[in-house]
C-alpha cells in the first residue's frame, strides 16, 4: 500500500501544494523549508496525531489533506483552526464506516515518523521495526529446519531468535565439531605414520580387524602362559634345592632335638641311680 497522490491545504507552513507520489520519493530543501512538514501531514491524515498544538496555518479557519492510495483507498481530512478534525474514507468511491477504526486498522503498527525513528537509538529502532513485521517461531518449524528443537526462547521475535541460532548455537556447535576433526585429523595423521612402508590398504579392505584384534589378543595370554611357565622351569632346580635344604635342616633339628632328649634322660637316670646306692649304704 502506497501513497499515490497528496493534496495539502493551509497546512503549517504550506499554503498549497499538490504531489505525485512514485515508487520511491526524494524530499530535499533547506532548513525550515517544509520537508518535515510533509511527514507530519501525512501522519495527521493517516493518524490524526496530536504532535502539534496549532497544525492550520496562521490566518487560514481550517486546513484540509487529501491521500489518494494505490489500492483505490481516499483519505479526506479537515481540521478547524480551535482543533476540531473530521475525516472522510472512501474506497473506489464509495464511503467507509467509522473512518478513525479504519484508518488505525489499515495503518497498524505503522504509526512512527521517520523523523522521530532517525532520532531513536539503535535498540528502539530495531524495536519499532520488529514490531512491523510480526513474526514468531514454532517447535514444528525448527525441528524441520534443523532436525532438531534447539534451546531459544521462542517468545521473542523470529529474527533475534534466528540471529541468535546463528551466532551462537549453531556457531558454538560448529566450533566444537571442527575442534573435533581436527583432532580425529590429527589421530589419522599419527596412525599413518605407523604404518609400515610398504603397506597396502586394498589388501586390509575386505579384511575383519576385530577378529584379528581378538586372536592379537588370545595370542598375547598365551605367550604370557607360555613366559610364566618357563619362569617356573628356569627356577625348579633353586626351588628344589632350597625344599632340600629345607629339610636337612628339619632333620639336623629333630636329630640335635633327640640327642639332647637322650643326654637329658640319662643324667636324670644317673641322678636317681646315685640316690639309690646312698639309700643302700645307710
Amino acid at each position: 500500500m502506497q501513497i499515490k497522490r497528496l493534496e495539502i491545504k493551509n497546512c503549517l507552513g504550506i499554503k498549497e501544494l499538490e504531489l505525485q507520489a512514485g515508487q520511491v520519493n526524494l524530499i530535499k530543501g533547506a532548513n525550515e523549508s517544509g520537508k518535515t512538514s510533509i511527514l507530519e501531514v501525512n501522519e495527521k491524515a493517516l493518524r490524526n496525531t496530536e504532535r502539534r498544538v496549532k497544525f492550520v496555518r496562521d490566518g487560514a479557519e481550517e486546513c484540509t489533506l487529501y491521500v489518494e492510495l494505490d489500492n483505490g483507498l481516499a483519505i479526506e481530512r479537515c481540521i478547524k483552526a480551535d482543533g476540531r478534525s473530521g475525516v472522510s474514507l472512501t474506497r473506489d468511491g464509495a464511503k467507509i464506516p467509522k473512518p478513525e477504526s479504519a484508518l488505525r486498522a489499515i495503518t497498524g503498527a505503522f504509526s512512527f515518523n521517520p523523523v522521530d525513528f532517525m532520532n531513536c537509538k539503535d535498540k528502539e529502532q530495531t524495536e519499532i521495526l520488529l514490531s512491523l513485521l510480526p513474526m514468531r517461531l514454532s517447535t514444528a518449524q525448527l525441528q524441520e529446519w534443523f532436525g532438531e528443537v534447539p534451546p531459544v526462547n521462542l517468545d521473542q521475535h523470529a529474527i533475534p531468535a534466528l540471529a541468535w541460532l546463528a551466532e551462537k548455537y549453531f556457531y558454538d556447535k560448529r566450533t566444537i565439531a571442527n575442534n573435533e576433526v581436527k583432532q580425529c585429523s590429527a589421530e589419522i595423521s599419527a596412525l599413518f605414520k605407523q604404518l609400515p612402508d610398504n603397506y597396502d590398504g586394498e589388501q586390509w579392505r575386505e579384511v575383519n580387524i576385530g577378529a584379528l584384534w581378538q586372536d592379537v589378543q588370545t595370542a598375547r595370554r598365551i605367550n604370557d602362559n607360555r613366559a610364566a611357565a618357563a619362569a617356573v622351569l628356569r627356577g625348579y632346580p633353586g626351588d628344589c634345592e632350597a625344599v632340600a635344604n629345607r629339610y636337612d635342616l628339619a632333620v639336623r633339628q629333630e636329630r640335635d632335638g633327640c640327642t639332647d632328649r637322650i643326654d637329658e634322660q640319662y643324667r636324670q637316670v644317673v641322678r636317681l641311680a646315685n640316690i639309690k646306692i646312698s639309700f643302700t649304704l645307710f
